[in-house]
């Protein structure tokens, strides 16, 4: 029989479970038994409940998984990535792999593949995506918000001003307002 894998917020919650049923008399084996479990895993559990509590309760693992074998590089990488961003040239791993052994000649001399999953999983842990088709899609929607919001508060004053010119492809004559009499001239 397959044994169930619980997550952290279902195995504190048979922690509680388990410890109404040992007030209530039960032994180890039997309340492990009515919960459908080893008791070898309430043991485990109830080691782990310190640690589990701090988790998020979705999670099946307490494990934080490997430490990154460029740990050290993390921020100088990601700050080269920001920069290259910034200035609209679009990154591959494969960039992110030969700056990565610019700046660590260990890096540089580990099998293309070691490299390639080293970069891989520093992309992943920090969310960084990596789009190569369009330099527009490589902006943030934020810097895009504001660069549009600082256009309008330009532009906005200029087209409200008297005396401006306003034209639109709908009409089929230019209307301007002199500043002076305010009166509408055809052109």
């Amino acid at each position: 029989m397959a044994r169930k894998r619980y997550n952290i917020g279902q195995k504190l919650k048979m922690l509680d479970e388990f410890a109404k049923l040992r007030q209530h008399g039960y032994s180890l084996r039997k309340a492990a038994a009515s919960l459908g479990v080893q008791p070898t895993q309430i043991r485990k559990w109830t080691h782990n409940r310190p640690v589990m509590q701090q988790c998020p309760r979705q999670k099946k693992s307490i494990c934080k998984g490997r430490v990154s074998a460029i740990k050290h590089l993390e921020q100088p990488l990601i700050g080269w990535c920001l920069d290259q961003r910034a200035e609209g040239i679009p990154l591959t791993y494969a960039l992110l792999q030969v700056k990565a052994g610019q700046l660590d000649e260990e890096i540089r001399q580990r099998p293309e593949k070691s490299q390639y999953q080293m970069i891989r999983a520093l992309c992943r842990a920090n969310e960084i995506v990596l789009r190569c088709v369009t330099h527009q899609s490589q902006r943030r929607p934020q810097d895009v918000a504001d660069e549009a919001l600082e256009f309008l508060g330009v532009e906005r004053p200029i087209v409200g001003a008297p005396g401006v010119l306003t034209w639109s492809s709908t009409w089929t004559r230019l209307l301007f307002f002199s500043p002076c009499n305010q009166s509408e001239h055809s052109i």
